[in-house]
């Protein structure tokens, strides 16, 4: 077992060459799952189009597989990172990708952030160390983020009463 962090003794090491194969497999994982719930749940509706429930459920399902996965393959043993234990892009991309969850509201979209990564342990762990690692620049950039969905849960909840 050779850390991902050491040189396999060619032009790449161990560790770049482990991160591009998280990048290729982000595309047609995690981002497929979580971009396509978000439409289905969150962003047809403002854009005029027509949400598809059997494509939102199709895409949590593809969703739950891809945070799975995360929690068990990229994440699995002492690595704190999906690179090792240091951050990475790939980190910063599956995060990002990942927060837009919170746009979710349980009452209304049946389901919300907390509820999709209660199951995985380590990404939520994860989630907190990509966070930190990268504050304070990580909070402000998801302050435009935090800032519509907290509108849009204050929306959801006066429609509610």
């Amino acid at each position: 077992n050779v850390p991902l962090d050491a040189a396999s003794g060619g032009g790449i090491s161990r560790r770049e060459a482990y991160v591009d194969s998280a990048l290729h497999w982000y595309h047609s994982t995690l981002r497929k799952g979580c971009a396509g719930f978000m439409f289905h749940k969150v962003l047809a509706k403002n854009l005029g189009a027509q949400p598809v429930e059997a494509i939102a459920a199709d895409s949590k399902l593809r969703l739950s597989h891809a945070l799975k996965q995360l929690e068990t393959v990229w994440l699995h043993g002492e690595n704190r990172f999906v690179g090792g234990r240091s951050m990475c892009v790939a980190d910063l991309l599956f995060a990002c990708e990942l927060e837009q969850l919170q746009m979710l509201h349980r009452a209304t979209d049946g389901t919300d952030m907390e509820e999709i990564l209660h199951p995985f342990p380590n990404v939520c762990r994860w989630m907190s160390a990509v966070a930190s690692s990268a504050s304070p620049v990580y909070g402000e950039v998801h302050a435009i983020l935090d800032r519509a969905s907290q509108r849009r849960h204050d929306n959801l909840n006066k429609s509610k009463l």
